[in-house]
């Protein structure tokens, strides 16, 4: 804590002195001048020179910030010479006397004992002097008078002081008690007024949050320094807060910023009113802590990625051989014709590694994805993507593979509960089998399990959507019940995996844009939980996905407004539209119904992948769509692709 009560208290006395003796001096030299009192030679120049004398002294102390000895000595001194003076040219009043009384009394308690006496000694020798060399004609009884009054104040005063200083000493000595616990708290405290100037008590950590001497600073401008408008707006809630009554008070105040970077560090910091000019301010940093919980939140990531790679392996291991076929061929991407194919591949398999929790590639993915926007808007192929390499794009992955290794072991991607087989043995193998179909019905059904021995269980693709769907609901803050898969056995070969993967953004624009908060799915008397259900099936070799929620379902006058907006569609061809048909534009590339863009959604790529893969291979798409109540996407696929 910086200063002490006692100084200003002192300072304030001395003003006191000062602003007395001005009147004093100021109105007698006037009284003079004008005649009104009896003249006296010298007098009112006197009297003149003294008050500027005080004027000055006044002006010396409100420009000191601590308490200072010599102003005092100074007044002590200026106030026995002209009193002394005054009772040369003025003998007859026993004013002056009393003045030398009442400036011994200040200097016991202003300047202490020793000050004390060496005035009231000067007084007494003074008046001596005085009476001798000038012949006033005071006599012995008188002087004696004098000096026996001068030793009466001297020792009242010592008696007093000598209280006081006591008390004071027990004041400051609580004072250093209390100074010494809030120095110790770990706590920034200080108070302000409402010019919002901080004063000149605050505790070292405090001072070293702000990294300054911040006594008569404003608070505001150090902590919004370059922020002109926050300045204007901080200033004046406070100043609206303390001519509020107290449940005002705290609404205003929780409308205030509460954390802030100040020289590095992360501060938190609390405001209390203390009375109707003046507010303290508790400051707390917070840094370590925020950096604790920065490394929780990241080895929990860490912890939730590997176990998600250790649960769905053989999936994850397929998705990471993808991955690394698609970025063998990335200089087919490298020409503005192809920066839309590309812009979807990034952006399923940012989904589909985000499902699996991954910290790096994600992010990685998601600039990439940014700079291909860019690109595209301006119809010139950026320099990133142009020297980008395979090497690079793998790196991308490897800074989460080797977080994983650490964990599980360097060999853990090579180890595997599945033996590989070449497909051209099976083919054989199946092939013969078809032999005997004729005569034993158990071998035919053998014969088909063999063939599915080199196709993928569709189950395999929709198991981490249960997982996703569970980690959207918490990110996103939306209850939800776990999806509902209602999936049979059902086997394909592996030109069905990309659309299989790109559904992975129907789950997310599920979560993201049709499933409502929980507190409009209140309003609308809908369940707490969302629901989204999956049916999966195959009849007559035809293989039926079927994907819905009881969201909000798509707004097709909005949808309308967006495509005639962005000159999508003309208001012709747009009234010419069924209402399915309006739905599936969102399915277009590069068109959005979100105004940001986010790690989930809002570049218009996911939908149109989806459609570009189910193109591939020959599938249809049916919508039924209730504004309010939900979407249902039907996907149907011949099996014979």
């Amino acid at each position: 804590m910086k200063n002490n009560i006692i100084s200003e208290k002192k300072i304030k006395l001395i003003k006191l002195v000062i602003v007395l003796s001005l009147i004093y001096s100021s109105v007698l030299a006037i009284l003079d001048t004008l005649g009104v009192t009896t003249y006296i030679e010298y007098r009112t120049p006197l009297m003149t020179a003294y008050a500027f004398c005080n004027i000055i002294l006044l002006i010396m102390i409100q420009r000191s910030k601590e308490f200072n000895k010599y102003i005092v000595h100074t007044v002590l001194s200026l106030a026995i010479i002209v009193f002394s003076i005054t009772m040369v040219i003025y003998p007859t009043s026993e004013v002056r006397v009393m003045w030398f009384f009442f400036t011994i009394m200040i200097a016991y308690y202003v300047g202490g004992q020793k000050v004390g006496h060496v005035t009231a000694i000067s007084s007494g020798i003074i008046l001596y002097l005085i009476n001798v060399i000038f012949n006033i004609g005071f006599s012995t009884t008188v002087m004696v008078n004098f000096l026996i009054g001068i030793l009466f104040i001297s020792q009242i005063s010592n008696y007093f002081v000598s209280i006081l200083n006591k008390s004071e000493s027990d004041l400051l000595h609580s004072n250093n008690q209390i100074k010494e616990l809030l120095n110790n708290a770990g706590q920034g405290f200080l108070y302000f007024n409402n010019d919002m100037k901080i004063g000149h008590e605050y505790s070292k950590e405090a001072e070293r949050i702000f990294a300054q001497d911040i006594a008569e600073k404003n608070i505001v401008e150090l902590l919004h320094p370059n922020d002109t408008d926050a300045q204007e707006f901080n200033t004046n809630t406070l100043k609206d807060i303390l001519t509020e009554d107290d449940f005002k008070q705290e609404i205003l105040i929780s409308l205030l910023q509460k954390e802030f970077v100040l020289n590095d560090n992360f501060i938190e910091i609390e405001y209390k009113v203390l009375n109707e000019n003046t507010f303290m301010m508790i400051l707390t940093d917070v840094t370590t802590k925020k950096e604790l919980a920065q490394k929780i939140k990241d080895e929990q990531q860490v912890l939730k990625m590997v176990i998600e790679i250790v649960t769905t392996k053989e999936q994850f291991i397929e998705l990471k051989s993808d991955y690394e076929k698609f970025i063998a061929s990335i200089e087919e991407f490298k020409s503005l014709e192809q920066l839309t194919n590309l812009r979807r591949e990034i952006h399923t398999y940012k989904g589909l590694f985000a499902q699996k929790e991954m910290l790096h590639v994600v992010k990685k993915l998601h600039d990439f994805e940014t700079v291909i926007d860019t690109s595209l808007k301006a119809n010139l192929l950026d320099p990133i993507i142009s020297e980008l390499t395979t090497n690079d794009m793998q790196e991308w992955l490897e800074l989460d593979l080797t977080v994983v290794k650490e964990i599980l072991g360097e060999d853990y991607f090579s180890k595997s509960n599945y033996i590989e087989i070449n497909t051209y043995r099976i083919d054989q193998l199946y092939n013969k089998l078809q032999k005997y179909l004729d005569t034993n019905s158990e071998i035919a059904q053998i014969s088909n399990e063999i063939r599915d021995l080199k196709y993928n269980n569709i189950k395999i693709f929709f198991r981490p959507y249960e997982k996703l769907v569970e980690q959207l609901s918490e990110q996103l803050e939306k209850p939800m019940n776990p999806l509902v898969m209602n999936i049979e056995n059902i086997y394909l070969p592996d030109n069905y995996i990309p659309f299989l993967n790109s559904l992975v953004h129907i789950f997310r624009n599920s979560m993201d844009h049709g499933i409502e908060p929980l507190e409009i799915r209140y309003e609308l008397e809908k369940p707490e939980e969302g629901t989204i259900t999956c049916d999966i099936s195959k009849n007559d070799n035809i293989l039926s996905i079927s994907i819905e929620d009881d969201g909000a379902g798509v707004d097709t006058s909005k949808i309308k407004s967006l495509a005639l907006e962005r000159g999508i569609y003309t208001q012709e061809e747009v009234e010419e539209k069924s209402d399915e048909q309006i739905v599936e534009i969102i399915f277009e590339d590069a068109f959005s119904t979100s105004e940001n863009i986010t790690s989930l959604s809002g570049r218009g790529v996911g939908l149109a992948s989806i459609l570009s893969e189910l193109n591939k291979i020959n599938g249809k798409m049916k919508t039924e769509n209730k504004f309010g109540q939900g979407i249902k996407f039907t996907f149907t696929i011949p099996m014979d692709n």
